[in-house]
Parts: structure tokens; C-alpha cells; sequence
């Protein structure tokens, strides 16, 4: 005996054909790294994004000591390339000028969030430049003053935040006697009084 299977007939497979476009992405400054939709791109700026496909899309840009850019809704068509140039970037970071009194005072700084500060002693009236955005702690000292803590923010956008710190001078008591008594107390060639 023979057995006949019955056959369904199906329609023809629907080929689906991707559409893809291309991206042309520019920053200043040039460098940044490209993340599309949320994935790195592997790319930075200056470059081009090929095989983007059609659609909405979400690009943003990343560099160190910069604010995120992000472009929301960027459409990509198969019309050619999408040209995104310039993309300015805004600074993350800032300068501090620190004056004081004394004049021979120094400083130091703390990181009170999570950026790195920089190493070492620092002169009053010097300025630091390229700190990364955010509030610092300035520890202030001098020869013969009372050392001070201060909290600064440091603005982005390359603006310098100026401080002046006073440091008071450190005060102390001082009992003194002689024998015989009466001898004339001088500091520093003032008469204070007598023993």
C-alpha cells in the first residue's frame, strides 16, 4: 500500500530588507567617545556611524571632564548622510585662586564628592586650574596661625572661583615672674608691664 500525505500550501517567505542610513558626528572638542541608543559605539568624534538603521534613534557623547551631550530623536533615513557637526561640548571642570593672609600662607584640597582633587601644597595666590567640577575642602595654614578649613564649590564651564582666607594669628598666655620683682616686660620692643 502506498500512504499519500496530504500537502499545505504555504505562502512564499517575506523577505524582510533591513534599511540602514549613516551618521556623521563632529564635537569640540573632537574626541568624544559615540553611544547610540544607549550602547557604545566603539567610535569617537570625528567620525561616521555606518549601517544606523531607519529610525529614531538617541545619541550621546562622553568625554572626560565634559558634561554628557545627549541627542534625543536624531532620524536617520536611507536619503544619505545625517551630518551632526559641531556638537559643542560643556566643560566639567573649573579653576581656584586661593589669596590669603598671611601672605606665606598654603593650601590644600580635599574632594568632598566623588571627584579626584589634586596633589601637593599649593601658595596662596596661585591658581589651580582643570579641577574637576564640584565642592572641595581648602585646608589653610601658616607659620604661626590658626590652620582653617574651608568649603568651596568649584563652577564648570572653565569659570574660576576666587577665594580670600584670613588666618588668625595664634594667641597665647604668658605668665612671667622675676626675682626681684618689678623687672619691665618688653615683647618685640613693646612695654607690656611689669613683673
Amino acid at each position: 500500500t502506498m500512504v499519500i500525505k496530504p500537502t499545505v500550501a504555504t505562502k512564499p517567505a517575506e523577505t524582510v530588507t533591513k534599511k540602514f542610513g549613516s551618521i556623521y558626528v563632529s564635537s569640540i572638542p573632537a574626541g568624544a567617545s559615540i553611544w547610540l541608543d544607549g550602547k557604545d559605539s566603539g567610535q569617537k568624534t570625528d567620525a561616521i556611524l555606518k549601517r544606523v538603521p531607519v529610525g529614531k534613534h538617541v545619541i550621546s557623547l562622553r568625554a572626560a571632564r565634559y558634561k554628557e551631550a545627549l541627542l534625543a530623536d536624531v532620524e536617520v533615513t536611507t536619503s544619505g548622510l545625517l551630518r551632526l557637526d559641531g556638537q559643542k561640548l560643556v566643560p566639567n571642570f573649573g579653576h581656584l585662586h586661593i589669596t590669603g593672609e598671611p601672605k606665606d600662607g598654603t593650601f590644600s584640597l580635599l574632594a568632598i564628592e566623588n571627584q579626584e582633587a589634586p596633589k601637593g601644597t599649593f601658595n596662596f595666590g596661585e591658581r589651580v586650574e582643570d579641577l574637576e567640577a564640584g565642592k572641595y575642602l581648602v585646608v589653610a595654614k601658616a607659620k604661626y596661625h590658626q590652620k582653617n578649613d574651608y568649603e568651596v564649590e568649584v563652577p564648570d564651564g572653565q569659570k574660576t572661583l576666587k577665594k580670600h582666607i584670613s588666618l588668625s594669628r595664634l594667641k597665647a598666655d604668658l605668665a612671667l615672674s622675676s626675682e626681684p620683682s618689678g623687672a619691665r616686660v618688653k615683647i618685640d620692643g613693646k612695654e607690656l608691664g611689669v613683673t
